[in-house]
């Protein structure tokens, strides 16, 4: 009978809808011996929870008070100056912007020559010399052009291996028929 109340009171337990009342009968139910080893785990939840919570004093809550409150300053300058810092970027970003643009439309190069044939011949004369020294590089490549001979002289090679194997195949073809070269092949293996 015992067994069966003890299980209905942790039910309900369990579910939330005990009552103080309920609770510590259920808590001297689980105290007798008729309570076996089967509610041991549910003895030790009801002990523990049956223990009274101290209040914090008046002292810690102080305490933690004055530790929320200067977090929530930090946070209020740290936010500070993030408005600082951002708007400190875009004002630099502006002055930047402005200076990169005020350059670029300025910066348009004005005529240096009034005669257009003395302009010409300058033009022809940079060019001249670009072309020239654009090809004082290629110098340096030729040994790079021999490179090209080497897979000629690798197809050559293939060439004779073929002929050499077309060869070999012909005599392996007079060793097939000799009877006694092939009783030696089979001593050898």
């Amino acid at each position: 009978m015992e067994r069966e109340k003890i299980k209905e009171l942790l039910r309900k337990y369990y579910d939330g809808l005990t009552s103080t009342a309920e609770e510590e009968m259920l808590r001297d139910l689980l105290n007798t011996p008729a309570a076996n080893e089967e509610f041991a785990s549910d003895r030790m939840l009801l002990s523990v929870n049956g223990t009274p919570v101290a209040e914090p004093s008046a002292e810690f809550l102080r305490k933690l008070e004055a530790i929320t409150l200067s977090c929530e300053t930090e946070k209020g300058s740290r936010r500070i100056y993030m408005y600082i810092i951002s708007i400190a970027a875009g004002v630099a970003l502006m002055l930047g912007s402005y200076y990169v643009f005020r350059v670029v439309s300025a910066g348009e190069p004005a005529d240096t020559f009034t005669d257009p044939e003395l302009a010409m011949a300058e033009v022809r004369n940079i060019l001249f010399n670009v072309s020239q020294n654009m090809n004082t590089g290629t110098g340096a490549l030729k040994p790079v052009n021999t490179m090209s001979t080497v897979p000629e002289a690798i197809n050559e090679m293939g060439r004779t291996a073929r002929s050499v194997d077309r060869s070999l195949s012909r005599l392996r073809y007079l060793n097939d028929l000799n009877p006694a070269a092939k009783e030696n092949d089979t001593n050898k293996k």
